[in-house]
This record gives C-alpha cells, sequence and structure tokens, in this order.
C-alpha cells in the first residue's frame, strides 16, 4: 500500500509543476495511511505527546484528531493497526519537516492564506467551506497546519527532485547494451579476454550465454531506461559505460555478465504522466529512506 504522503507526491508530479494537490473540500477527508516503517516503543517521559523525532514531539491531540478521521473513512478494520498507520504517517510527516528545515524550505503564512482561499472558492462559498471543516473533524488551525503541511511536502518534492524531472514530452534517456550471461566468474574472465583478443561479441554470446531469450541475437538487450531491468546492477554498468566499451565480470543473481554498451538514444514514446511521477516519487522516497535512517524515533503507542 502506498502512503498518504506517497499518494501527495504522485499527484504533485502529475500536475507536472502546477498547485500542489489540495484537499477536495467536497469530498470527505481520508487521511494518509503510512506502514513503511516498523513502530516500536520508549518509555513516554510526556502524555500530551505520541511520538519524538530527534526530539520533536507529536502532539497526542494530533493523533487522536487524525484517527478519528480514520475511524469514519478508512478501510483498516483492525484498530491496533489503523492506530499505528496514522501515528507512522505522522512520524514521517514530521520527517519531511525537519528535512524541509535542513533543505532551507519554509511555507509563508501568504501561501497558506492562499491555499484556504482556493478552498472556500472549490466549495462555493464560506458557509459551505466551514461544513466542509465542520463535517471532516477540522478547526480552522489544525487544516492551515495540514496545509502548511502539504505545502512544505509540495516544495520538498520538487527540490529534492530538482533538476532530475523528466517532462512527458521530453522523453527519457534509455542506452542499448548486449551482454553475455555464464554461470561462473572464471568462465567470465576467460571470455573477456577472448574480446580483448578480438573475437566476436555475438558468436561467444551464441556459443555460451545462459540467457537464452538474447543468445540468439548476440546477447542484444535492445535499448531499456534504468528501471527496466530486474538487474539494477547491469542497468548501472550500462549507463556508466561509453558507446562500444566492455566491462565484466558483473555478479548478479542469475550469474556472471560481461556487458557492453552500444549507443544512447531517447526513448521513442514518451512517458505517460503517472510513469513520470512514479520515476520521480522513487527519487523522493530514495531522500526519504536517508532522513528515516538517520532520525531518532520515539513512539509512545500502547
Amino acid at each position: 500500500m502506498k502512503s498518504g504522503i506517497v499518494i501527495l507526491i504522485l499527484l504533485i508530479l502529475t500536475a507536472c509543476g502546477s498547485a500542489p494537490a489540495a484537499v477536495d473540500p467536497t469530498q470527505p477527508a481520508t487521511p494518509p495511511i503510512s506502514l513503511n516503517s516498523t513502530p516500536t516503543s520508549a518509555t513516554n517521559p510526556d502524555e500530551a505527546v505520541i511520538a519524538r523525532v530527534n526530539g520533536v514531539g507529536i502532539p497526542r491531540v494530533k493523533f487522536e484528531r487524525a484517527l478519528a478521521r480514520s475511524q469514519r473513512d478508512s478501510a483498516i478494520a483492525d484498530q491496533n493497526a489503523l492506530e499505528r498507520a496514522v501515528l507512522e504517517t505522522l512520524i514521517e510527516q514530521e520527517v519531511i519537516n525537519q528535512g524541509a528545515a535542513k533543505l532551507g524550505i519554509v511555507v509563508t503564512e501568504a501561501q497558506i492564506d492562499q491555499n484556504v482561499q482556493e478552498m472556500i472558492t472549490q466549495a462555493g462559498s464560506e458557509g459551505a467551506w466551514q461544513a466542509w471543516m465542520d463535517q471532516n473533524l477540522y478547526t480552522e488551525s489544525e487544516y492551515r497546519e495540514a496545509a502548511r503541511e502539504q505545502l512544505l511536502t509540495a516544495q520538498v518534492v520538487e527540490q529534492v527532485i530538482g533538476q532530475t524531472i523528466v517532462t512527458p514530452e521530453a522523453g527519457v534517456t534509455q542506452v542499448r547494451a548486449r551482454h553475455i550471461l555464464v554461470a561462473t566468474e572464471s568462465q567470465a574472465r576467460d571470455l573477456l579476454a577472448r574480446l580483448e583478443s578480438g573475437e566476436s561479441f555475438e558468436s561467444l554470446a551464441l556459443q555460451f550465454s545462459r540467457d537464452v531469450t538474447t543468445r540468439e541475437s548476440g546477447g542484444d538487450l535492445g535499448f531499456f531506461v534504468r528501471e527496466d531491468l530486474t538487474t539494477p546492477e547491469l542497468a548501472d554498468v550500462a549507463f556508466s559505460l561509453q558507446p562500444n566499451e566492455i566491462a565484466g565480470p558483473i555478479a548478479t543473481d542469475l550469474g556472471y555478465h560481461i556487458l557492453q554498451t552500444l549507443e544512447f538514444g531517447s526513448a521513442e514514446t514518451a512517458l505517460s504522466p503517472e510513469s513520470m511521477a512514479e520515476r520521480h516519487a522513487t527519487l523522493f522516497n530514495a531522500w526519504l529512506a536517508e532522513e528515516f535512517a538517520g532520525a531518532v524515533i520515539e513512539r509512545y503507542l500502547n
């Protein structure tokens, strides 16, 4: 299951630089659900907080309000599982908040005011907007805090993916490579020596490669982007080589590879907005994993 924050990221990225996705005041609020870390417990020195991230407390009342929204709308039937999921989402957001501070990112009151005005317009009137907040258990200050965190997350996403953004029209860089797969490192080294002495890559692939899907075509893997291969070690090497360079042996779960990069190009079919968002979400999640790895997290959920 994707966490609510990851879903938000996908919405932000699919928008391709437009304003961040906002809460829909015409629909009940479905709180984000995150199951990406294992809850642990610790002695709670302050009953007013439900958890701490690097010493910063998450108020218990914030947890209880988020839980109340989840209890009405979530598909998670188990109460304990739901409580853990809500807590993990709040922790994830606090990790992002602190990461944003390290990146020098802030959200101004003017930005929040603009978000609120957009929601009032979308709802149709201030009365309708107030009714939506009442229905979804938001006070004005609670909604403003939620909007602040959403806008903050959007800015973090934009900064983290930075210049790696790929527009749907631009397509993506891809590489064409070929390989020879064998069972042992010593056999791979022998084949590498034979290639260096001038033997044909195609003929050696046909004779020795264990990859039955490519050996008839001289080991040709065709064009691919990094995510296309199930062996990331092979993809990393293919993108690191210059055209016609050969590398090996490369160990993967399949065996040992001799790899030659043939050429680079641009994908003929442009990425769909959804695929583009997924790729950028992968970059953001790598950043978020590093932030989690460096965080001290205490959970006080019984």
